[in-house]
C-alpha cells in the first residue's frame, strides 16, 4: 500500500555517498512531484512555456543531457570516497587475529 510512495522518495532523494537523486542520474533532470504538476508553480509554467517553444526545449535537454555524463562521473568519484572512508573506518575497529 505505501511500496510506491517509498519508490518515490527513494529516487527523488539525494543520497549521501553521491549527491544525487537516483532519478536525476537517470533521466538528468530534477524530479517533479505530483503535487507541482497540479498546483501552478513557476517550475511548472516554465515547463508548460518550453512545450510551446519544441526547438528551445530541444536544445536545453541536449544541454541537460551533455551535463548528465559529468554528474554521473561525479556521483561515481563521491561514491569510490565514501566507500574508501567505509573501509578505513571498517578496519580502525577491527583487530587483527594472529
Amino acid at each position: 500500500m505505501h511500496l510506491p510512495n517509498a519508490f518515490w522518495a527513494y529516487w527523488s532523494s539525494p543520497k549521501s555517498t553521491t549527491g544525487f537523486s537516483p532519478f536525476s542520474l537517470l533521466y538528468g533532470m530534477e524530479v517533479m512531484s505530483p503535487t507541482e504538476v497540479m498546483t501552478p508553480s513557476l517550475r511548472v509554467m516554465q515547463v508548460q512555456k518550453k512545450d510551446e517553444e519544441k526547438e528551445v526545449f530541444t536544445i536545453e535537454r541536449c544541454e541537460d543531457l551533455d551535463g548528465l555524463d559529468e554528474n554521473r562521473e561525479e556521483a561515481q568519484k563521491r561514491s569510490s570516497r565514501y566507500r574508501q572512508k567505509m573501509m578505513e573506518a571498517y578496519g580502525k575497529m577491527t583487530k587483527e587475529r594472529v
